[in-house]
């Protein structure tokens, strides 16, 4: 029987190199996925929010294909295209 997503995402978790990788990319991917859930509950296009953000479309695109890591000041362009607030924070990782 095939394992679903959570359980290979669960035991390839258990590796300490893995889980190292996988923390290390987090913030990227949710950044990514809230661009996404922003875009669509905003209606834009990747091209409207490119021309909204003053962002070149191409560089859009590969932000969102998570092929680029933007800058904090890309990030910030994206969040007031959007009529988001850019938020960063360091949190203690123990908690």
């Amino acid at each position: 029987m095939n394992k679903s997503y959570v359980e290979l995402k669960k035991e390839y978790l258990k590796d300490p190199e893995f889980k190292k990788e996988y923390d290390a990319l987090e913030p990227e991917y949710d950044f990514i996925i809230q661009l996404h859930e922003a875009t669509t509950e905003k209606d834009y296009s990747w091209n409207d929010l490119a021309e909204k953000s003053g962002i070149n479309k191409t560089k859009v695109n590969k932000i969102i294909l998570g092929t680029h890591s933007p800058s904090i000041r890309t990030m910030y362009k994206l969040a007031i295209a959007l009529d988001r607030k850019l938020k960063i924070e360091l949190v203690d990782e123990n908690i």
